[in-house]
């Protein structure tokens, strides 16, 4: 507890949360801030060092950077490229699975007519007409 003096000059017992003596710092703001990064860093990476999913990751780091580092490893062909001609006999304009949309749609839509008697039913048949001709269209 340090005695401090009030206005009229008599003394008063207060506790002060400051240090008597100042502390003086050795270097430069550069070398204290690298000391303390340096010193919080290496707790944290010893722990990390020695964890499973540490050693994934900087795997899967060194992978990535083998594949920036070498851009030939990474090229690969188009397996499917032979296959698109069955892709488009299959989903294409004029193909099968188009067929079997349409004829369910057209049960489905009058189905929904006799339960509903409500001819905006046919409307959805309208719409999937539309938009599987546009999408497959797309796709063939």
């Amino acid at each position: 507890m340090k005695i401090t003096h009030s206005v009229t000059g008599l003394p008063v017992n207060v506790a002060v949360a400051l240090p008597d003596e100042v502390k003086t710092h050795t270097g430069n703001v550069f070398s204290r801030t690298a000391n303390r990064f340096h010193s919080a860093s290496s707790l944290f990476l010893t722990s990390l060092k020695s964890s499973p999913s540490f050693r994934h990751s900087l795997m899967l780091c060194a992978l990535m950077l083998v594949v920036v580092a070498f851009p030939h490893i990474a090229n690969a062909t188009d397996l499917l490229k032979t296959q698109q001609q069955d892709a488009s006999d299959t989903f294409g304009l004029q193909s099968s699975v188009m067929r079997w949309i349409y004829f369910a749609e057209i049960i489905i839509s009058v189905v929904g007519f006799i339960k509903t008697r409500n001819p905006l039913v046919f409307v959805g048949l309208i719409v999937v007409l539309l938009v599987t001709r546009a999408f497959y269209g797309m796709v063939g």
